[in-house]
């Protein structure tokens, strides 16, 4: 499989794509978000950017932060301390693909990898060179995950997190990444945008997630599932969510700004809420308004609007623990996650 098998210049400086899980060359357009057109493939419903533009005409996807003590980077390394535990992930050999400045390394160290164990990946010269220089004593690789990653039967576990969306041909890379994994070698998704999610739903072309030019697809449980079937040496353990209990105050200051009733304020590259602003009387019905006008028999079919508006009055602990339960749910969370293990073909 390579990926010209997926691309057919249109001759307009962008190229057009099939369906990346089913092959298929038929879609329907879903929203215009210019520069970019996503559809979703006639065949089996996934979502994607058709045409997709050369990477020269994107600006570069650049960090300008290692983003170690951010809350999100928290929930990420505790969501993995507990993979680790569960599947007894030992700290052999691991490496982290679209490592980006490398904002999970510290964490990793800390549940006891050691720096020479763990490897780094992204295809940013610039991230790379830093990510060099702040993780001197581990092997930080510049290169496209589609194209090659360069071992085979090497790592006990690989990392994408944040990864397989930004990716023109995910499923190279997904191929590449299996090659490099060892048998009943764990490889954990993390941070898929989820287009099944209440928050998807809502926010239509507002959504963070298509707004975002560096995204190429949008997987729900029933499409990734699709995806990975090609892979006869693969068996998926478990999906999980985004968020795990206790972020009560983040969720609800993540789905006000991406279904788009609140705007971002940026110091460098982080949105910060007060607490207490975020959960005003006015924010809280605003965002229950949007949701309860929601008609949940039409819920799957995503190019209606909601039709109703209603006035709410719930206390600011009914919210939280409305949105923590929305979190919560695999099927409604705004990401979610893969866990995989790689099995030998007999």
């Amino acid at each position: 499989m390579t990926l010209g098998k997926y691309f057919q210049n249109n001759g307009e400086g962008s190229t057009k794509v099939n369906c990346v899980v089913c092959d298929s060359n038929r879609y329907t357009p879903l929203f215009h978000i210019p520069p970019r057109r996503i559809v979703t493939c006639s065949n089996c419903d996934h979502e994607y950017v058709n045409p997709i533009f050369s990477p020269k005409d994107i600006p570069e996807c650049i960090f300008h932060s290692t983003d170690e003590s951010s809350i999100g980077t928290q929930i990420d390394i505790t969501y993995l301390a507990k993979i680790f535990h569960k599947y007894d992930i030992k700290e052999r050999k691991l490496l982290d693909l679209g490592c980006g400045l490398g904002r999970l390394e510290s964490g990793l160290i800390g549940l006891g990898w050691a720096p020479q164990s763990v490897y780094l990946m992204d295809n940013s010269e610039r991230n790379v060179k830093v990510a060099r220089k702040k993780y001197p004593l581990s092997t930080v690789i510049c290169g496209d995950a589609q194209e090659r990653i360069g071992f085979n039967d090497y790592f006990d576990c690989i990392l994408m997190v944040e990864f397989l969306e930004h990716l023109s041909n995910p499923k190279e890379a997904l191929k590449n990444a299996l090659t490099a994994l060892k048998n009943d070698g764990i490889l954990i998704i993390r941070g898929l945008p989820n287009n099944d999610s209440l928050e998807a739903f809502i926010g239509r072309e507002r959504w963070k997630m298509r707004q975002f030019i560096h995204h190429y697809h949008f997987f729900n449980h029933s499409t990734f599932s699709t995806f990975v079937k090609d892979f006869a040496d693969v068996s998926v353990l478990e999906f999980g969510t985004f968020l795990q209990e206790g972020y009560h105050f983040y969720d609800v200051a993540r789905i006000a700004r991406n279904i788009g009733v609140v705007k971002e304020s940026r110091g460098d590259e982080h949105t910060t809420y007060d607490d207490n602003v975020i959960m005003t009387a006015e924010l809280t019905n605003l965002v229950l308004a949007k949701i309860e006008s929601v008609d949940f028999e039409d819920y799957k079919h995503r190019d209606k609007l909601p039709k109703r508006q209603l006035t709410l009055q719930l206390s600011t602990e009914d919210i939280k623990n409305f949105f923590n339960t929305i979190s919560l749910n695999q099927f409604l969370s705004p990401d979610f996650s893969v866990v995989m293990r790689k099995k030998q073909i007999k």
